[in-house]
């Protein structure tokens, strides 16, 4: 006598790859379940005058060995520093830049990509209020 049976074992999960820091870019909506990311050219297209400065002042201090971006307002005016400070308020409720202490910003590390760093400024990005 022969008799055949099947046994059912549990599928074998499979590690969840960690997904490079480019697969977080995306225009900002869920399409087919896949990542939101962040609106980024949304973002861009909508900012002032003021928050346009700010965050060129941001990327052009961006320091990339530490993902971070300092503020140096000690030659600028008080109407310079009012303005940087209007930028701030506009780009921080947009969530592009968050302040991580005094002079030292972080842009949202799902708009400026950084593929190293990646997972370390998110957990920051996420930590800050």
């Amino acid at each position: 006598d022969l008799l055949i049976t099947t046994v059912k074992k549990p599928k074998d999960v499979l590690p969840r790859a960690i997904e490079p820091a480019w697969a977080k870019m995306s225009i900002g909506k869920s399409m087919f379940g896949a990542y939101p990311g962040y609106p980024y050219e949304e973002s861009l297209m909508s900012l002032t005058a003021d928050e346009v400065k700010f965050f060129t002042y941001m990327l052009d201090n961006y320091n990339y060995s530490t993902g971070l971006s300092t503020l140096n307002t000690q030659s600028m005016t008080a109407s310079e520093k009012n303005h940087l400070s209007l930028g701030y308020k506009g780009v921080h409720q947009k969530q592009l830049v968050k302040r991580v202490k005094k002079f030292t910003y972080l842009i949202n590390p799902e708009a400026r990509i950084h593929h190293k760093l990646f997972e370390d400024l998110l957990k920051l990005w996420q930590s800050l209020p």
